[in-house]
């Protein structure tokens, strides 16, 4: 049995609403801002390690960084801004680019690879203060002509580093939509590095990365029973792709009769980010790996001929399996431990092809 699939990205977001100075999401579709918190005032740790204009100046570094790479589609125009998971996910979709080629590109948009990149200006910066340990800042930039949603874009200084000409981006992230967002201290008055097993929030960052993974790849009613984590955009969008294509796949047939389709997220523990906010939380930001594995049953399934994936791969058919590899990068702002009744809130994310290979 063949079953044609024709399936659309889902994962957009909306407009942005920014008011006070303070980070607010909202979404074109509804039109319902989350609150906007207020930035405090009070000056509670020593200086930032950033001031205001160094950051401005590596916001301005990475976004001409990458407008030139993007034009000539050369990733070794990036460095040394970009890093890690955000130099190999840009490198990836080049490579897939020009495999696909432009007539592929221009016929099947929607699964084309977005070169989106935040723009220059700093709408909000944060910046961990200058008491030694990591040193990581954070900046809320709109995205390039008005395209979506902001994103969140990480700076972590590297270890052998004294200056802010060393400070490198990983990655960024969309600040999602209708999500609460967490109040956060200016710049100049600095804010505590958080550290991956910090013991003073509702979980360990590093075990509510975990933990979100798990959410990510099982669901809140598998993976989080004991309901830590808020919905969020990000995680919705992608179950509702997975589902769909599901859906499509196993048309007129019973369910998963044909192709089953699963997706594991694993993190990324080299790339890690983490400020402490006003309310003694934290915003932590890192990468996640994950594998969306179409795993064929009974006769085979059927992509367009012209499509962007089957370029990629090299056929459209598939009568054993498809993988597809993404690279993510994720934003949580985990509550303080003594804050009753708060949840854990995703609150940006950015999800990026690396390859695919099928038979």
């Amino acid at each position: 049995m063949t079953q044609h699939l024709t399936r659309r990205s889902i994962l957009s977001f909306g407009a942005l609403a920014a008011a006070g100075g303070g980070l607010a999401a909202c979404s074109s579709s509804t039109k319902k801002a989350a609150p906007s918190p207020s930035v405090s005032p009070t000056p509670t740790t020593p200086p930032s390690a950033l001031d205001e204009a160094e950051l401005a100046d590596l916001l301005t570094e990475l976004n001409k960084a990458l407008t030139t790479a993007d034009e000539k589609k050369d990733p070794k125009l990036l460095s040394p801004i970009v890093a890690g998971s955000a130099l190999a996910e840009r490198t990836a979709s080049y490579e897939i680019m020009k495999k696909v080629g432009e007539e592929t590109l221009k016929a099947d948009p929607d699964r084309a690879p977005k070169l989106s990149r935040p723009d220059d200006a700093v709408k909000i910066g944060i910046a961990t203060d200058a008491q030694g340990g990591a040193r990581y800042a954070l900046a809320v930039a709109d995205a390039e002509n008005g395209e979506g949603l902001p994103f969140f874009v990480g700076f972590e200084q590297q270890e052998d580093a004294s200056d802010s000409s060393r400070f490198v981006s990983w990655g960024w992230a969309r600040q999602l939509a209708n999500v609460k967002m967490p109040t956060v201290a200016p710049i100049p008055t600095g804010s505590e590095a958080v550290a991956v097993d910090d013991a003073e929030l509702l979980m360990s960052p590093k075990d509510a990365i975990a933990l979100y993974c798990r959410v990510l790849t099982d669901g809140h009613d598998n993976a989080d029973k004991d309901d830590v984590v808020a919905t969020d955009p990000f995680l919705e969008e992608n179950h509702a792709e997975i589902q769909t294509e599901r859906k499509q796949i196993n048309e007129g047939v019973d369910w998963d009769q044909i192709a089953q389709v699963r997706e594991e997220y694993t993190p990324n523990e080299q790339e890690y980010l983490g400020i402490r906010t006003v309310d003694g939380g934290a915003i932590v930001m890192t990468t996640l790996t994950s594998n969306r594995r179409l795993s064929v049953s009974s006769g085979q399934v059927e992509y367009g001929a012209d499509t962007v994936l089957a370029k990629l791969v090299g056929r459209h058919t598939f009568t054993k399996e498809l993988v597809r590899t993404y690279g993510s990068t994720i934003a949580l702002h985990i509550p303080a431990k003594d804050q009753t009744g708060e949840k854990i809130q995703p609150i940006a994310g950015y999800k990026v092809l690396l390859k695919a290979s099928g038979s």
